[in-house]
């Protein structure tokens, strides 16, 4: 008989981040489903945070006193993470962050694993849709921390590799979105100055609402590289009237994955959902056959170079940092208006 299971999660289920947090969600229940179908006895606990980081440091605490849960998935951006990583190597909790990469935080933990493809991995993408549309000025739109940057050096490497001119970057204070119309104004209005082929946006909710408006109020045509951000909500209806393409870094979803998540929830998964389905189940798999195991042992078995979870999303294959390696996920899509 299996021994129960209790895991936690700490999403933004409602707030700024709530977009990310839902797809994450729907992988995570759909993964309790399906264990439970097999007889497991998986127990989860979730707490939104409504995007705020106190709330994400306080809901460790809650997690672990009152539900003795024996790891966490969550939280689900960057910066929440953060203010995260401290307590949970305190707290020696192991946890698995589905939509963020090493490459995006500042401080990282020896408990943390990482379901987001480090954002250097778009690079061979990027370099094909240059290549193919004849790129040959690139402006550059992104936030102000850890994650904007970190799209800086596959973008500077791509404009080397194609001969391609970055005519302008322009990094915007996120999380501020009563700056942001400001702040992007001053920013189309250099970039159209500076005439660029393209455009490669990256940044947060306040920013997409501010972003999305005002490319449709300029009449702008310029082809436009977002995050799938950009597109949630309410503005993927408004983006349909876009007067230039629009083109979105995604993650392939396999196809026995797409078919189980319409089944379940009868719509198309969402960005990590796939990412959040296989980590429940890998979380469960490895504390299931290791139930006597601390979180430190749990975490040396599935960093150990020779650990592979074969799951939907992919090959989880863990680096030093906590982050998967490269399974060539990142793609360019063209946003179908």
């Amino acid at each position: 008989m299996n021994s129960k299971i209790n895991l936690g999660s700490i999403l933004s289920i409602t707030g700024e981040a709530s977009q990310d947090a839902q797809g994450i969600r729907d992988g995570i229940e759909l993964a309790v489903k399906k264990l439970k179908e097999k007889g497991q006895d998986v127990q989860i606990h979730y707490i939104d945070d409504n995007s705020d980081v106190m709330s994400s440091v306080r809901a460790i605490d809650t997690l672990v006193r009152e539900h003795d849960i024996s790891a966490i998935i969550g939280p689900t951006w960057a910066f929440q993470v953060d203010s995260f990583a401290p307590i949970i190597n305190q707290e020696k909790i192991v946890t698995f962050v589905p939509a963020v990469a090493s490459d995006s935080i500042i401080k990282n933990s020896n408990y943390i694993l990482f379901g987001a493809e480090k954002n250097t991995y778009k690079e061979s993408s990027l370099k094909n849709f240059v290549i193919k549309n004849k790129i040959k000025k690139i402006g550059v739109i992104i936030s102000q921390d850890k994650w904007g940057v970190s799209h800086l050096l596959p973008i500077k490497n791509v404009a080397i590799q194609t001969n391609a001119e970055i005519v302008f970057i322009e990094q915007l204070i996120p999380y501020i979105s009563s700056f942001g119309s400001k702040y992007i104004r001053e920013t189309l209005t250099h970039t159209l100055r500076s005439s660029p082929d393209m455009i490669i946006w990256s940044g947060y909710e306040g920013e997409a609402n501010v972003l999305c408006d005002l490319i449709l109020e300029s009449k702008l045509s310029i082809p436009l590289i977002s995050d799938q951000l950009l597109v949630t909500g309410e503005r993927e209806k408004k983006l349909k009237n876009y007067q230039g393409d629009l083109y979105l870094f995604s993650n392939t979803f396999s196809q026995d994955f797409i078919k189980m998540f319409q089944l379940e929830y009868n719509k198309q998964p969402t960005l990590y959902s796939d990412i959040a389905y296989d980590a429940a189940m890998m979380l469960v798999d490895v504390l299931q056959k290791n139930a006597n195991a601390s979180s430190g042992q749990i975490m040396k078995i599935i960093k150990d170079k020779n650990y592979q979870y074969r799951g939907l999303s992919g090959t989880f294959i863990f680096d030093q940092f906590g982050d998967i390696q490269n399974s060539g996920r990142w793609v360019i899509n063209k946003f179908e208006k």
